[in-house]
């Protein structure tokens, strides 16, 4: 679900430093010159791919700037996929089932069809990421899906004898 909300500033990095100051709303994307510092406020770009984000939750002070922005949220694909799970496993429906997902709010769903149920659920991780350790102990177990394996598994494009082909975004 896409969405713009209002939020609390936590953290607004300025030349890699820390800036506690209040922020003019509507600033035009460009650089802007922040007087207490001499240095330029880049706005409308994200940090470099691949540079490394702090992985620790700021909570934001009570005065914080609050700014207006875009958010995209996911919603309800979880319950969905607890719900069939479940159902899906009562109803003897398969034998094997391979969840791909790091959400911890299926940890009790995968839990009963593991062990209510006796069927094993594996734990299926795109790229290069480590499954969640909550998952992994209720999971039968744990697979990992690189760039190369879904690149060798798609279909030739076009397929041959029909006209159906990649979208040009892939």
């Amino acid at each position: 679900m896409s969405k713009n909300i209002w939020r609390p500033v936590v953290n607004l990095q300025v030349a890699n430093l820390n800036i506690n100051s209040p922020v003019i709303a509507n600033m035009a994307a460009g650089d802007h010159r922040v007087d207490t510092i001499e240095q330029l406020l880049t706005v409308g770009s994200y940090p470099p791919k691949g540079s490394k984000r702090p992985n620790v939750t700021i909570l934001p002070k009570h005065d914080a700037v609050i700014a207006h922005v875009h958010s995209m949220e996911e919603k309800g694909s979880d319950v969905n996929l607890a719900a069939h799970l479940l159902n899906d496993a009562w109803n003897d429906r398969f034998d094997v089932a391979a969840v791909m997902s790091n959400d911890t709010d299926l940890v009790a769903p995968i839990r009963m069809v593991v062990a209510e149920r006796r069927k094993p659920v594996y734990i299926i991780c795109p790229g290069r990421w480590a499954a969640a350790p909550k998952l992994t102990n209720v999971a039968s177990g744990v697979r990992h899906i690189r760039g190369a394996m879904l690149a060798a598994s798609q279909f030739a494009d076009p397929i041959p004898g029909t006209l159906i082909s990649k979208p040009l975004t892939w």
